[in-house]
C-alpha cells in the first residue's frame, strides 16, 4: 500500500497577516465585506472542515458564533452545517412548512442561510449536511420504519427498502433536491446512509429474495441471519448505491458538488464498508467526495488508525476523494487534547489532505490549539518537501 505525501502542491509564504480568499457565486457578489487581517484565514494547501450543529445551542445563532469567537478559527477553511433531516429542516423548505424543525419555524429567517452568509462573509467554503434519519416521518408513517434483528420497530431509522422502491425515499429526494436548489453552500452532504443491525423484516426479505434468487437469508450455524455474509452487503450496498443516486443527480443538477458519509471496517478495511450496505465503489460513480468516518474512540480503535484509513483511501480513489473525519466522540465524553493531536499527526502521516473535524460544539480551547499546532506543522513540513515532478 502506497503513502501519499501530506500534500500535493508546495506551500506558499504566508504572510504576517496571513491569506484568505472568497468563495462566491454569482448571487453574492454584492455581499462582500472586508475582513480585518487579523481575522482573515490562515493559509494552506489543503482542507481543513469543522460541523457545527444548531440543535446544541439554546440560541442557533450561537452555533456560529462561537466558532468565530475562536482565534483558532482561522486554521479552518470550510464550515459544514446542519441542515436537519427531511422531517426537521434548518432550511425554508419551499411549500413544506410541516416539515420545517420547531426552530426554524420560531426564526424569522432562514437559519442554515443566514449561517452560510456569515460564514461565507469571513472567506469560508461551506458544506450543508443533511441527514436522513426520520423521526417524525416514522410517526406519521409507522410501517416506513426499518426493524432489527430482534423486530424491533426502529423510531429513528427508515427501512432500506422503503427508501429505495418507495415514497420514503421520494420525499427524502424532494428535500434534498430543496435544500441544493436554495443553499448557499456549494456541497452538499449527506449522512447517517448506512445499514448494520436493521432492516431484516419480510419486506426487506422479499426485496432480498427478488435480488438474490435465495429463498431465506444466510444463516449462521446457530440459525440466527448472518449479517456479514457477502450476500447481505452487496445486496444492500446495491439499494443504498440506489438511493444515492438519486440524491445526487437532486444535487448536480443545481451545481452543487455531493458528498457522502460512510463507516469503515474495521479490522480489515478492504470490506469497504458492504457490511454497513456502503461498499466505496458502488457508491463512488455517484460521489463527489466521501466522508470517511474515523471514530476511533467508540469502535475500539486508536488515534493512529486514521494513517492506515488515509493511505487505503489514497490507493482506491485518491486524495482529492475524501475527507478524513475525526470524531471527538469517546464513550464517556470527548477524547483527550493528546488523543486528538495522535489522530491529527496520524492523519496527515497517511496522506490525508483534507481533514473533518465533528462536532465542532466539543472541542475545548486545547482541541483548537491542537488542530492550529496541527495544519501549521503540516504547512512547514509541505514547504520543506522537495518539489516533485
Amino acid at each position: 500500500m502506497r503513502r501519499a505525501a501530506y500534500f500535493t502542491a508546495l506551500a506558499a509564504i504566508a504572510t504576517a497577516f496571513g491569506i484568505f480568499c472568497f468563495w462566491w457565486t454569482p448571487e453574492t457578489l454584492g455581499e462582500e465585506k472586508t475582513v480585518p487581517p487579523d481575522m482573515a484565514l490562515a493559509f494552506q494547501t489543503g482542507t481543513t472542515a469543522v460541523a457545527i450543529h444548531f440543535d446544541a445551542w439554546h440560541d442557533w445563532r450561537d452555533a456560529y458564533r462561537t466558532l468565530l469567537a475562536r482565534p483558532e478559527a482561522r486554521y479552518v477553511n470550510r464550515v459544514a452545517v446542519s441542515a436537519g433531516r427531511a422531517d426537521w429542516t434548518y432550511f425554508r423548505w419551499p411549500g413544506n412548512r410541516s416539515w420545517w424543525s420547531a426552530e426554524q419555524k420560531a426564526a424569522d429567517s432562514d437559519m442554515l442561510e443566514d449561517t452560510l452568509k456569515v460564514l461565507r462573509q469571513r472567506g469560508y467554503r461551506t458544506t450543508a449536511i443533511f441527514d436522513v434519519f426520520g423521526e417524525r416521518y416514522l410517526r406519521r408513517y409507522p410501517a416506513a420504519a426499518a426493524l432489527d434483528l430482534d423486530g424491533k420497530r426502529s423510531g429513528m431509522v427508515i427501512c432500506s427498502t422503503e427508501l429505495a422502491e418507495g415514497e420514503a425515499g421520494d420525499h427524502l429526494v424532494r428535500a434534498v433536491e430543496a435544500l441544493a436548489a436554495t443553499t448557499q453552500a456549494d456541497t452538499v452532504a449527506v449522512t447517517e446512509l448506512f445499514y448494520d443491525k436493521h432492516c431484516y423484516d419480510d419486506r426487506c426479505l422479499l426485496a432480498f429474495r427478488k435480488a438474490t434468487g435465495k429463498t431465506d437469508w444466510p444463516r449462521t450455524r446457530s440459525g440466527a441471519i448472518d449479517v456479514l455474509d457477502p450476500s447481505v452487503g452487496a445486496w444492500r450496498s446495491r439499494q443504498v448505491a440506489a438511493i444515492t443516486a438519486r440524491l445526487a443527480q437532486a444535487v448536480h443538477a443545481h451545481g452543487k458538488k455531493f458528498a457522502f458519509d460512510v463507516k469503515v471496517s474495521r479490522g480489515d478495511l478492504m470490506r469497504n464498508s458492504a457490511e454497513n450496505g456502503q461498499d466505496y465503489h458502488l457508491l463512488a460513480p455517484h460521489v463527489d467526495e466521501f466522508v470517511v468516518w474515523d471514530y476511533f474512540a467508540t469502535e475500539g480503535g486508536t488515534p493512529e488508525s486514521a494513517a492506515s484509513i488515509a493511505a487505503y483511501f489514497i490507493d482506491e480513489f485518491g486524495a482529492g476523494k475524501f475527507y478524513l473525519s475525526i470524531g471527538l466522540w469517546d464513550r464517556s465524553g470527548a477524547i483527550s487534547k493528546e488523543m486528538f493531536a495522535r489522530a491529527l499527526r496520524s492523519a496527515h502521516e497517511g496522506g490525508a489532505t483534507q481533514l473533518w473535524i465533528t462536532p465542532a460544539e466539543m472541542m475545548s480551547a486545547s482541541h483548537w490549539q491542537a488542530l492550529a499546532e496541527a495544519v501549521r506543522n503540516a504547512s512547514r513540513v509541505e514547504a520543506a518537501s522537495p518539489i516533485r515532478p
